[in-house]
C-alpha cells in the first residue's frame, strides 16, 4: 500500500511541475486516511476545491472551478465559464446544472468490465446499475465527463483502462 501512496505522490509531483492540478475527494478517501492527503495538499499548485474554488484567466476566458457543494459560489461570479468537479455522478441533480459549461466526475470506474459500448456510448454492462456509466454526456447544455479513474474496486478491469483526464484551457 505504502508503495502505491509515494509512485501516486510522485506521480503528481511531476505533473504538478506542467499543470495545475484541482482535486475533490472521494469516498476511498475515507478509507485511506490522511497520509495520501496530506501529501497530495502539499504539493505546489496542486488545489482542493472541496471547500474553495479556485478562478483561472487566459486572454479571452475567465474559467471558475468548484466542487458540487460549493458551486453556487462560482455562479455568483457571474462572469466566465462554470467547471465543477462531483466524485458521484449519480448524484446530479438536473435542475441544478443552469450556469455550469462543464461537469467532471469519477466514482465509477467506467464500471471496471467493459463489454460492449452501447449505440449511446454507455459501458455496458454497468450502465444497467448506474445512470451514468459513460465517457462523455451532454446534459441539458452541461457536458458531463465522467473518469474511469486509476483505482479500482476490484484488482483487475476488462476493456477499461486507468486514465487521468486532462483538460486544456
Amino acid at each position: 500500500m505504502l508503495k502505491k501512496i509515494v509512485r501516486f505522490y510522485k506521480f503528481l509531483k511531476k505533473v504538478s511541475l506542467k499543470f495545475t492540478i484541482l482535486f475533490i475527494k472521494g469516498n476511498h478517501d475515507k478509507i485511506y486516511g490522511k497520509r495520501i492527503r496530506f501529501l497530495i495538499e502539499n504539493i505546489s499548485n496542486c488545489y482542493c476545491l472541496d471547500n474553495c474554488y479556485f478562478t483561472f484567466k487566459t486572454k479571452k476566458e475567465q474559467y471558475n472551478f468548484s466542487s458540487w457543494k460549493n458551486k453556487n459560489k462560482i455562479k455568483e461570479l457571474q462572469k466566465g465559464k462554470n467547471i465543477v468537479l462531483i466524485h458521484n455522478p449519480e448524484k446530479i441533480i438536473k435542475t441544478e446544472l443552469n450556469g455550469i459549461a462543464l461537469l467532471l466526475a469519477g466514482h465509477l470506474h467506467g464500471g471496471q468490465f467493459i463489454f460492449f459500448k452501447t449505440k449511446n456510448h454507455y459501458n455496458f454492462p454497468a450502465c444497467l446499475y448506474y445512470k451514468y456509466c459513460i465517457d462523455r454526456v451532454t446534459i441539458k447544455n452541461t457536458v458531463l465527463i465522467v473518469s474511469k479513474g486509476l483505482g479500482d474496486t476490484f484488482p483487475f478491469r476488462v476493456n477499461c483502462s486507468k486514465e487521468v483526464v486532462n483538460i486544456y484551457i
